[in-house]
């Protein structure tokens, strides 16, 4: 993990693709952005995406490609340009604590961990 600094020249510490990984996150959500659901981690995640572009940080998202992913390879119903966090929540018969669960799974498998 190395330090990135961004066009004001702040140093952030973590990428979000460590992020995602990170144990602590994964087993203290709430923590980070205060449930255990995953509406509120893609909120997060955006809210993310977003200060990388206003503040010039050289990152790319590590979501790229992943809504496309779950359609093509893993089969997933698209219709109407659905974020990939409804395209989970819609295609599985669960609760939104285990579609979280079920993010950090996809997620790595889409990073080929």
């Amino acid at each position: 993990m190395g330090l990135k600094t961004t066009k004001r020249g702040n140093e952030i510490g973590m990428s979000l693709d460590e992020l995602l990984v990170c144990e602590d996150f994964r087993t203290r959500s709430p923590m980070y952005f205060g449930s255990w659901k995953l509406e509120d981690l893609f909120i997060f995640l955006n809210g993310i995406h977003f200060s990388i572009i206003n503040y010039g940080i050289d990152e790319k998202s590590p979501l790229e490609g992943f809504c496309e992913w779950l359609v093509n390879v893993k089969g997933y119903q698209q219709s109407g340009g659905k974020s990939w966090a409804m395209l989970i929540l819609e295609n599985n018969d669960m609760t939104s604590q285990q579609a979280l669960d079920r993010f950090f799974k996809l997620y790595d498998e889409f990073k080929g961990r």
